[in-house]
């Protein structure tokens, strides 16, 4: 059982944003058994290309070959453009499903945690894209990714910006989906999925709460 609310804190002191406590390795497989379609191997691939190669091409000023590692691949879109950039492909993700559908195209992939992957020095590339935000100890994970990196390998890391205009519009259309509103096995009487936020008092943090106007911070 998934609890149909999640509570955002905020450091006062450093504006450091991040979620009061973490899923149970129970809650996050019951989370990871389905895969949504746009994160279906090949789904979109066109579509992301242009983003893929903007990143391809910049990793390949420091490294020009090798294995390259995507954590948390998605719909392959990356990968597939490194592979044709020269990169050996290979993916990592948490979803069996998402896993399996990757080594139907060809690519080997892994249904694994960062943290337990056992192939130390072999990689010349890890990209982590919008993955260290949903780590419990995001430091863990880039230890693991030196341990797995071989000694002239890359990271290549991003992350959601809150602090721009894009991430205030969403706010401000109560469309932001990474607050985390998605459905879960919790129902209501009516019988429909909720999802929600809520606030909690825990100095010296704010909170944030959904409201008819859209979240915001106490």
């Amino acid at each position: 059982m998934i609890a149909p609310t999640m509570a955002w804190m905020r450091c006062a002191a450093c504006g450091h944003v991040f979620t009061d406590g973490y899923f149970t390795d129970e809650a996050s497989a019951e989370i990871f058994s389905a895969t949504n379609p746009n994160q279906q191997p090949g789904a979109a691939f066109e579509k992301n290309r242009y983003l893929s190669a903007r990143i391809v091409e910049r990793v390949a000023r420091y490294v020009s070959g090798g294995c390259w590692l995507d954590v948390g691949f998605g719909n392959g879109s990356l990968l597939f453009t490194a592979e044709e950039w020269g990169f050996e492909p290979q993916g990592l993700d948490l979803r069996p499903s998402t896993a399996e559908g990757l080594r139907r195209l060809g690519v080997e992939a892994h249904c694994a945690d960062l943290t337990t992957l056992e192939a130390p020095g072999r990689y010349s590339v890890i990209s982590l894209a919008d993955v260290l935000e949903h780590m419990p100890y995001p430091g863990q994970g880039l230890a693991a990714a030196h341990r797995l990196l071989r000694e002239d390998g890359v990271v290549f890391a991003s992350m959601p910006n809150y602090d721009c205009a894009v991430w205030r519009l969403l706010d401000a259309t109560d469309a932001n989906p990474y607050w985390g509103s998605w459905s879960t096995s919790t129902t209501s009487a009516a019988g429909a999925s909720t999802s929600c936020w809520r606030s909690t008092a825990s100095s010296p943090c704010t909170t944030r709460s959904a409201s008819a106007t859209g979240p915001a911070w106490k």
